[in-house]
């Protein structure tokens, strides 16, 4: 499978291991950018951290396919479409995750 990805370009991002879960630094980095996140969601009608996230990363040109359990994240990963974070907040975003090197 990963030769097949990796012809059609296609990359697999398997979650974070939690290896740096006991680092403090690393908890308020994370922290810090979702509270960035979470302010973004607010100024575009409420979206949430989640959303403002898939579509951070539409913006940035991939094509997100976000685990789903039940229909209740499967409608709130839908909510990331139909609109698109500005230039500006794609670029602070950009600058905020650089800075943290997340």
């Amino acid at each position: 499978m990963l030769t097949v990805c990796g012809r059609l370009c296609v990359f697999s991002l398997a979650p974070r291991r939690h290896e740096d879960a006991g680092n403090k630094a690393v908890t308020e980095d994370v922290l810090s950018v979702l509270k960035l996140m979470k302010l973004i969601g607010t100024f575009n009608g409420g979206k949430t951290v989640d959303q403002v996230a898939l579509n951070y990363l539409i913006c940035k040109g991939a094509i997100p396919i976000p685990g789903v359990k039940n229909a209740e994240q499967a409608s709130e990963h839908a909510g990331a479409l139909g609109w698109a974070l500005d230039e500006n907040e794609v670029a602070t975003l950009d600058e905020k995750l650089d800075y943290h090197k997340l």
